[in-house]
C-alpha cells in the first residue's frame, strides 16, 4: 500500500512538475487501470509461455513422427527393391520355361505323325475285330430265332396235347356222373333191402398188431402184381364190416358174369393211386410205381367214389362202426390225442394223399429252388461274358415262363390240399350225419354229391400235376 502510494505521489509530483492539474480521483482511475494493464499483461505472458510449451511439445512430437515415417520409407523401399529384384527373377525363370515348352513343342510336332498313323491302325483292327463280333451276334441271333420257330410249334403242339386232356378230362367227368348216378342206384337198392330185413348185431373184430401188417403186406402183394379187382365189400372188409351171408352169396354170381378189365372199366377196378398208396406202406426192399399219366384220372375218381359208397353202407347199416373207431384213424392225417392210432395199424387215406401231395410238392419246391439259381446264374454270367442282350433277354424269358409254370403249379396243389381239408372236415359232419340217420333220420344229403365232384376235381389236379412232373422227368 505504501509502495502505491509513493507511485502515486510520484505520479502526482511528476505531473505538477509537468504542469499538469490532476485531481485525487483521476489519481485512482489511472492507478486502477495500469494495475489493470499489469495485471493483463502478465495472463498474457503467461499464455505466452503455454503456447510457447505446447509449440515445442508439438515440434519434438513432429520430429519423431517424421523420423518415424522416414524409417517406414526405407523399410518400404528396401522391401520394394527386394520385391522387384524377385519379379525379375521369376520373369528370367518363365523365360527359361518358355524356350524349354517352345523346344518340346517342336519336338511333339514332328511325333504327331507318327502317333495319328499308330492311331489309325488301331481303329482300324478294333472296327475289324467288332464286325466279326457283330457276324458271330447276327449267327446266334439267326440261331435263337430258329429256336424260338421250334419252341413255338412245339408250344402249338403242347396247346393241342392239352386241349385234348381237356376233351379227356371232361368225358372222365361225365363218366363220374354216371357213375355217382349208377352208385345212387345201388345205395338206394341197398338201403330197400336193409330195410327189408333185420340188421344182425355185429361184433368188432380185434386184430393184434401182427395181424394188421399181415393186413397190410396183403394188400401189397396183389398191388405190385399183376393189378387184380378190388370190389368195395373187399375195401370195407379191411375197416371191420361184415356184410351179411346172402349178400355173399348173391355177389359172387354177378361178379362171376362181369365183363374182363381189360374191356371194360368199373369203379371196382384198382387205380393207380390207390396201388400207390399200398406201396407206399412196404418195407423198402418194394418195388416203386412211375408216376401216373392224367388218364387215371378217371380211376382214381371211380376208387374215391367207391371207397364213399362203402363207407357209407357199412355206416347205414349199423355193422362195423365200433371197428371202424379203434382201426382206422381219423381222414384229417393230424389225429387228436383221445384217438390217436396204434403205430402198427392201418394208416388213413387222407395221410397217404397228404404224404402225395407233399412229395409232388417238394419236388416242386426244388425245381423252383433250381431255376431261381439258374436264373441268378444266367444274369452273373450274362454280365461277365458280355452276352449279347438279346440273347441273355430270350434266356432270361424261358427261364421266367418256366418259373411261373412252377409257381402255378404250386398253386394247384395248395388249392388241392384245401380241398381236401374240407373233404375231411365234410367226413367228420357226414359220420355225425350217418349216426343221426341210424337213429332214425333221412336219407343222404346233397352235399355228398358235391364232395364227391370236389374229390374228383382234387384227383384230377394231382394227376395232372404228376403227368407233368413225369413229362419234365423225361424231358430233363
Amino acid at each position: 500500500m505504501s509502495a502505491t502510494q509513493s507511485m502515486a505521489e510520484s505520479g502526482v509530483s511528476s505531473l505538477q512538475r509537468s504542469g499538469l492539474s490532476i485531481t485525487v480521483g483521476d489519481t485512482k482511475s489511472i492507478v486502477l487501470a495500469l494495475q489493470a494493464l499489469q495485471s493483463k499483461i502478465r495472463s498474457l505472458e503467461q499464455d505466452r509461455d503455454f503456447h510457447q510449451d505446447q509449440y515445442e511439445v508439438a515440434l519434438q512430437a513432429h520430429e519423431r513422427y517424421k523420423l518415424d515415417m522416414e524409417r517406414q520409407m526405407e523399410q518400404e523401399r528396401a522391401a520394394h527393391r527386394k520385391r522387384e529384384a524377385d519379379l525379375l527373377e521369376l520373369l528370367r525363370r518363365a523365360r527359361e520355361e518358355r524356350a524349354q515348352l517352345e523346344d518340346t513343342l517342336s519336338g511333339n510336332k514332328e511325333d504327331l505323325g507318327g502317333f495319328r498313323r499308330e492311331l489309325e491302325q488301331m481303329i482300324a483292327s478294333e472296327k475289324e475285330l467288332a464286325s466279326q463280333r457283330e457276324s458271330k451276334i447276327n449267327m446266334e441271333v439267326a440261331k435263337l430265332r430258329s429256336e424260338i420257330k421250334e419252341e413255338q410249334t412245339h408250344r402249338a403242339a403242347l396247346l393241342v396235347t392239352v386241349e385234348k386232356l381237356k376233351e379227356e378230362r371232361e368225358a372222365a367227368l361225365k363218366t363220374n356222373e354216371q357213375l355217382r348216378i349208377a352208385m345212387d342206384g345201388l345205395l338206394t337198392r341197398y338201403e330197400q333191402l336193409q330195410r327189408r330185413r333185420p340188421a344182425p348185431q355185429a361184433v368188432p373184430r380185434r386184430y393184434p398188431s401182427s395181424g394188421v401188417s399181415c393186413e397190410t403186406h396183403s394188400r401189397v402183394a396183389p398191388a405190385t402184381g399183376a393189378h387184380p379187382r378190388r370190389s368195395v365189400s373187399g375195401r370195407t372188409r379191411s375197416l371191420g364190416y361184415a356184410p351179411p351171408r346172402e349178400l355173399q352169396r348173391s355177389a359172387l354170381p354177378a361178379r362171376q358174369r362181369k365183363v374182363s378189365p381189360s374191356l371194360h372199366h368199373n369203379y371196382e377196378d384198382p387205380t393207380c393211386n390207390s396201388i400207390l398208396r399200398d406201396v407206399r406202406i412196404v418195407p423198402e426192399e418194394a418195388p416203386p410205381c412211375a408216376y401216373p399219366s392224367a388218364n387215371s384220372s378217371m380211376h382214381h375218381s371211380q376208387q374215391e367214389a367207391a371207397e364213399t359208397t362203402g363207407k357209407a353202407i357199412a355206416a347205414r347199416s349199423g355193422q362195423g362202426l365200433r371197428a371202424q373207431a379203434t382201426a382206422a384213424p381219423s381222414r384229417s392225417g393230424r389225429p387228436s390225442p383221445a384217438r390217436r392210432p396204434p403205430e402198427t395199424g392201418v394208416a388213413d387215406p387222407s395221410a397217404y394223399r397228404t404224404t402225395a401231395i407233399d412229395e409232388v410238392e417238394a419236388q416242386l419246391r426244388q425245381e423252383l429252388e433250381e431255376l431261381q439259381h439258374r436264373y441268378d446264374d444266367t444274369i452273373e454270367r450274362g454280365s461277365s461274358e458280355e452276352v449279347p442282350r438279346e440273347v441273355l433277354a430270350a434266356a432270361l424269358h424261358r427261364i421266367s415262363a418256366l418259373l411261373e409254370q412252377k409257381k402255378e403249379q404250386l398253386k394247384l396243389l395248395k388249392e388241392a390240399r384245401m380241398e381236401l381239408e374240407e373233404a375231411v372236415s365234410f367226413s367228420a359232419s357226414r359220420s355225425t350225419n350217418t349216426n343221426w340217420s341210424m337213429n332214425g333220420g333221412g336219407g343222404g344229403s346233397p352235399s355228398t354229391l358235391a364232395m364227391q365232384d370236389k374229390h374228383t376235381r382234387r384227383a384230377l389236379l394231382v394227376n395232372e400235376l404228376r403227368s407233368l412232373l413225369a413229362e419234365a422227368a423225361k424231358g430233363g
